[in-house]
């Protein structure tokens, strides 16, 4: 559907038209789930018609009015016929889209994704801030990761490629955060990390399967904001296609509900992320789940030589402010890459909790 759209918005964009896509219905009497996918590509269709420059007409509201559509919950009744053109009319009258040239455009009041909200990349309010990096072996860079930490004031840091093991219980702690960590089992090299600020309340999830080199939390919101769950990955160059597909399906069951960041090493080095496209099979594959479950990939500089390996997935427009990459821990070949989540986080103690993936 996002390929239609897309080809849609191509064909009609440069037309001088006025052009407005409307959201799609929700559909009444249908399990949640199905509607669930209604209001992703909702979610992304906003997002996108905002970034190319269209009008959004999202009357989903109108569509539960009761007595509008048939016991179905798909076509309109008879009731729904009449009334739905003076509806329709209405609506159209009570928007307005100007556009007064290339880059100058004007749409309606809430036209924003998320209302008057933050867009990607723009730094306000509340923020939690953090890096990622690939360190290719923690080795002697422990020192200088803390000094960074430290000195920058972050709240979250994420290592891939750690290459610990028990031997390293003693060297990893950083004075003044709690440390979650999935050393690779049985082999040289892996590994992942999470260093949190240890005044923030958050859940660690035990994806339950020692294949998949990832490792997530759940950082509680503050008062009513929604909790964040936030995610390390590192995959090996010569992964399997099997556990390939295990960490898309531990993906997809933890995108059902909250705001996700995703960041890692996904080592998918042909994909073109302007145009979307990638030479192997499982880049492709990659890039169908990254669309499949509306993920947003932020990171436009490549993070090793001339390669994009390292990326920053998210789930929500506004979730993010700045990204940047910039500097390398150590002789590491990868650069950091330095981010910001616009939320608050909540004040408490962790604790480990289990998903049955």
């Amino acid at each position: 559907m996002k390929k239609d759209f897309k080809a849609l918005g191509q064909l009609v964009k440069g037309s001088g038209a006025q052009v407005v896509f409307s959201s799609a219905p929700p559909v009444m009497g249908t399990n949640e789930w199905t509607n669930k996918k209604i209001r992703q590509i909702n979610t992304w269709l906003h997002n996108w018609c905002y970034h190319q420059g269209f009008g959004y007409s999202d009357h989903s509201l109108i569509y539960r009015t009761p007595g509008l559509l048939e016991n179905d919950g798909k076509t309109l009744s008879q009731k729904g016929k009449s009334v739905w053109p003076r509806v329709s009319k209405d609506f159209a009258q009570g928007f307005k889209l100007e556009v007064k040239g290339e880059g100058d455009k004007t749409r309606p009041n809430g036209n924003e994704p998320g209302g008057k909200g933050p867009k990607m990349g723009v730094k306000l309010g509340a923020q939690l801030k953090g890096i990622y990096t690939n360190a290719h072996s923690m080795g002697n860079k422990q020192e200088e990761l803390e000094a960074i930490v430290q000195q920058e004031n972050y709240d979250i840091v994420a290592i891939t490629e750690t290459w610990w093991d028990d031997l390293h219980n003693w060297s990893t702690a950083i004075n003044g955060y709690q440390l979650f960590r999935r050393d690779r089992q049985g082999r040289r090299g892996g590994g992942v990390a999470l260093y949190v600020r240890d005044r923030f309340e958050c859940l660690e999830v035990n994806n339950g399967n020692d294949s998949v080199e990832c490792l997530w939390i759940r950082l509680k919101g503050k008062a009513n904001k929604a909790d964040i769950m936030v995610g390390v990955y590192y995959r090996p160059q010569k992964q399997d296609t099997e556990v390939d597909e295990t960490f898309y399906q531990q993906l997809e069951k933890l995108l059902q509900s909250l705001p996700l960041v995703l960041v890692g090493d996904f080592n998918f080095p042909d994909i073109c992320w302007k145009y979307n496209t990638a030479e192997k099979e499982q880049s492709r594959r990659f890039l169908e789940c990254v669309e499949d479950n509306f993920l947003t990939q932020l990171v436009s500089e490549p993070t090793r030589e001339s390669t994009l390996m390292d990326l920053l997935l998210v789930n929500r427009e506004g979730l993010m402010g700045d990204v940047k990459v910039q500097g390398r821990l150590g002789q590491s070949d990868h650069d950091i890459i330095e981010l910001s989540i616009l939320a608050e986080a909540r004040q408490g103690a962790s604790r480990t909790a289990t998903l049955d993936f």
